[in-house]
């Protein structure tokens, strides 16, 4: 297991290093060590954010993992031995370049990994790196999505390539959290053009198509909002996994909506990250392109996190489930151009996989969604909920944000015949014996005093057609007593079916034409195209 700290840096135990500290331009003598800029054979250590200036050379280049380090546009950085970008258990170096780099010996870039996430989505930043940097009785492998699996894990080393991401394994006996080193002969700079896939195979594995796991490729943040601007056939969100405030998290940031699960999750990618994209649709090509223009610290000048002021004013509800352990996200927007049924404004939930967790998310013809958008959060409309408690316990769910809404807005707890009025860190506690459910919990929107029985809800019933040209009816209040109906305009019966419960999805596809639809007293008129 190469782990930094075996050989590397011994020479700073045998020469004093100079150290920048504070913020300002490298050439800047008050901000080192001893009030001396380093020079071609010293040894530098920046603990601060230096920017270069004009043509530097030193012997050796250490950067702490608070610190950062720019090259000016026009201007030249040679580090005639080691660059290190080190990391610890809260951060790791950033490295800037919009100039020129040239390094004699090693470019290394550390990462901190810990046994007790286990699984780490990652990328490399630098050159010529391989697989080997996590070897030992740990596991490193990519995805496949013609196969919509994970690869097998290498066996040998392998090159890391830029732009790509790996899953890592620690393996959690005899291994202690620790840093990992990636060397190679430089940092990744410049431009870089991906080609993510949607293979359709024809078999259950097909949800999964068009998920692509790829990585930053720079030792520096990566700007999702402008990378994705320059895209092509690609959905406008990512996912990724982190570590949260007990267990492994999935994040989720939507750049067209500019909004996230969990909240204050901004575009920006940190370095050495992974993370999920899909492309929208089959048989079409799709390109990603990462620019340097993309590339930024954190604090970097014009960063907002926020896709627009006028975010603001959109209707937002954030539901939050809880065990006490650990909790989970999902969120409702009012977007004016949204459909009702599932459109690209919708986000997909990825689940973590872990019975510690509980999940929530909300549910439109069948698709479990972290992020809902619909035209409208007013008065009649509601939201199915589907809930993954993971295990038997006592449970909250908690309305965290509740923005630009004028209408009541309910939880129904369907088991218990129970109404709860959610108002901003509002709670309702409620217990379940571990098994997923996706009819206990639906949210209803209405207007100030009014009593919505679980009957009426029937009447409000949403149907669309699906992808497959599949019939679609969606209601909390649809049980397995109604009868789903359907004629042609000629008013000739063409089918019925009982209903599934809250979502119905009928087994045979309808040809192109116009439909009447029929669930108890609803009629509605459909047209498959």
């Amino acid at each position: 297991m190469n782990k930094f700290g075996q050989g590397t840096f011994d020479s700073f135990l045998y020469f004093t290093p100079q150290q920048f500290t504070g913020t300002g331009n490298w050439s800047d003598a008050a901000l080192w060590s001893g009030g001396v800029v380093p020079g071609a054979s010293s040894r530098v250590i920046i603990d601060g954010k230096a920017t270069v200036a004009s043509a530097v050379e030193v012997a050796e280049l250490q950067v702490k993992p608070t610190a950062q380090l720019t090259i000016a546009t026009g201007n030249e950085l040679t580090v005639t031995g080691d660059f290190t970008l080190e990391s610890n258990a809260s951060q790791t170096a950033t490295f800037l370049n919009q100039g020129s780099l040239s390094v004699g010996g090693s470019a290394v870039a550390q990462q901190y990994l810990t046994v007790a996430r286990q699984w780490w989505y990652m990328a490399s930043p630098v050159v010529g790196a391989t697989s080997s940097a996590v070897f030992g009785t740990n596991k490193i492998g990519d995805y496949s999505e013609p196969n919509h699996s994970y690869s097998d894990v290498f066996s040998e080393a392998v090159s890391l390539q830029a732009g790509k991401g790996y899953a890592v394994k620690l393996d959690a006996e005899g291994v202690a959290d620790g840093i990992f080193a990636f060397s190679g002969t430089d940092f990744f700079d410049g431009n870089l053009t991906l080609t993510p896939t949607r293979t359709v195979t024809g078999t259950a594995g097909d949800a999964k198509r068009g998920f692509n796991l790829i990585g930053n490729p720079y030792p520096s943040y990566l700007n999702w909002n402008a990378a994705y601007n320059e895209a092509t056939n690609l959905r406008t969100t990512i996912w990724y996994r982190t570590r949260g405030a007990s267990a492994m998290e999935f994040v989720t940031y939507n750049a067209s909506l500019g909004v996230s699960v969990p909240a204050g999750i901004n575009g920006y990618i940190p370095p050495m990250q992974a993370f999920w994209v899909r492309v929208d649709a089959d048989n079409t090509p799709a390109s990603l392109t990462f620019k340097n223009t993309h590339r930024s610290h954190m604090e970097a000048t014009g960063y907002n996190p926020l896709k627009a002021k006028s975010a603001d004013l959109r209707p937002r509800v954030r539901l939050v489930i809880s065990n006490g352990e650990a909790d989970d996200e999902m969120l409702l927007v009012g977007k004016s151009y949204a459909a009702n049924g599932l459109d690209s404004y919708d986000i997909e939930k990825l689940s973590n996989d872990n019975a510690a967790i509980p999940e929530l998310y909300s549910l439109v013809e069948n698709q479990e969604l972290v992020i809902n958008s619909m035209q409208e959060l007013n008065e009649g409309k509601w939201v199915m909920l589907g809930m993954r408690p993971g295990e038997a316990g006592s449970f909250n769910i908690t309305a965290s944000q509740l923005d630009n809404i004028d209408v009541m807005v309910v939880l129904k707890d369907r088991l218990l015949n129970v109404e709860k009025e959610l108002t901003l860190g509002e709670t309702y506690s409620f217990t379940s014996d571990g098994i997923a459910s996706n009819d206990r919990f639906s949210l209803e929107f209405r207007a100030p005093g009014t009593v919505t029985s679980v009957n009426n809800l029937v009447s409000d019933a949403q149907i669309f057609i699906n992808e497959n040209r599949q019939l679609t009816v969606q209601a909390p209040g649809i049980t397995l007593n109604d009868r789903i109906s359907i004629y042609n305009m000629a008013g000739q019966q063409l089918l019925t079916q009982q209903a599934n419960g809250p979502v119905t999805v009928l087994a045979e596809p309808l040809s192109i034409g116009v439909y009447i639809v029929k669930v108890n007293e609803l009629v509605q008129k459909v047209v498959v195209k």
